[in-house]
């Protein structure tokens, strides 16, 4: 497992800085690029140590000759993005599937002018949502495009996505049996048209309907609003300031369990003790938190790897639409109980 001196000695900073940034400590005074070069490192030392290793172009055993470029458009801002580590995860999933075949891969943020020139052998990775106006353009330039993380149930194009909904139910299922019965759960709010949405409106509604059919929704106990460790914080505290508490917060993002944990502890609250947290994505931060955190872990590299391999098969001529669902690894640590104990 990689460290956080390991992280600290490839950045050329303290362990405490890596610390600091994982944790997303609002005090910390550090770059914008000391803080992407600890993301991303952090990513890409978690790749390594699960066996995906680098490989160049020249090593590789495919190369796509019906794509030059592979272009990936973010629905967020390059802000929005080093804010969820996970977004940084999916993104270098891609362009590491992208250079071991040999092709080069190009970012387009959301708040950067897309004036694309993009040529027959161009093909489009488009993660997260966008709104109409930026769409329409795309879809009428590219031969080749695969939504990633996003449905767009509209569009006859490919998706590779993952399965948010039964992820929930398993989470669910596992928190329950170990014995929990007042679930929390903190997100943003839904909304095609706002990126700072994303994904949220899926694992809510998972999130009721499990436990409607299990008689223990409670819709105090649900709050939200953005999806930074800001919006946890907040969120959490919201929860705390009421009568009514859940004894497990269940958070659509790490990084809104990290808030959580921030609430937690400025209340006194002992995590898994008092208050148990379990959430989705398992970014770096996640196994290094006190104590670890419970997560869902969506796998990014195996995104970006799907998504590469479903933009070269409709540039082969492919014609049938596919949509590829992933399935999720619950990764059970001491930030509640596991099922069972």
């Amino acid at each position: 497992m990689a460290t956080i001196k390991d992280i600290a000695e490839k950045v050329g900073v303290s362990p405490t800085t890596v610390s600091r940034v994982l944790n997303a400590d609002p005090t910390l005074s550090v770059s914008k690029k000391v803080r992407t070069q600890v993301t991303e490192t952090a990513a890409e030392l978690n790749y390594e140590i699960r066996g995906v290793k680098h490989r160049t172009a020249g090593k590789s055993e495919a190369t796509y000759s019906h794509l030059d470029e592979i272009v990936i458009l973010q629905g967020l801002t390059d802000e929005q993005e080093l804010a969820d580590p996970y977004y940084v995860g999916l993104r270098l999933g891609i362009e590491r599937a992208c250079r071991a075949v040999g092709l080069s891969v190009h970012v387009h943020y959301s708040n950067e002018d897309r004036g694309l020139k993009p040529s027959a052998k161009t093909g489009f990775v488009v993660v997260g949502h966008h709104d109409e106006a930026t769409l329409q353009p795309i879809l009428k330039q590219a031969s080749s495009l695969v939504f990633v993380g996003a449905e767009y149930e509209k569009y006859d194009l490919d998706v590779v996505c993952h399965d948010l909904s039964n992820s929930m139910r398993k989470l669910l299922t596992g928190l329950a049996d170990a014995g929990y019965e007042k679930f929390g759960f903190i997100g943003g709010r839904y909304d095609a048209s706002d990126p700072e949405a994303i994904e949220t409106g899926e694992r809510l509604s998972a999130f009721k309907e499990w436990l409607v059919a299990h008689d223990l929704f409670d819709k105090e106990l649900v709050r939200q609003e953005g999806k930074t460790p800001q919006n946890g914080y907040q969120l959490t505290c919201d929860l705390l300031d009421q009568d009514k508490r859940p004894d497990v917060i269940v958070a659509a993002t790490d990084s809104l369990a990290i808030g959580a944990y921030m609430a937690l502890k400025e209340a006194g609250k002992q995590i898994s003790d008092d208050i148990a947290v379990a959430a989705f994505n398992d970014i770096p931060a996640a196994r290094h938190l006190v104590p670890p955190l419970t997560t869902v872990k969506l796998p990014a590299e195996l995104i970006g790897k799907t998504a590469v391999e479903l933009l070269q098969e409709r540039a082969e001529g492919r014609i049938t639409t596919k949509r590829v669902i992933l399935g999720s690894e619950i990764i059970w640590r001491e930030s509640c109980r596991k099922p069972g104990e």
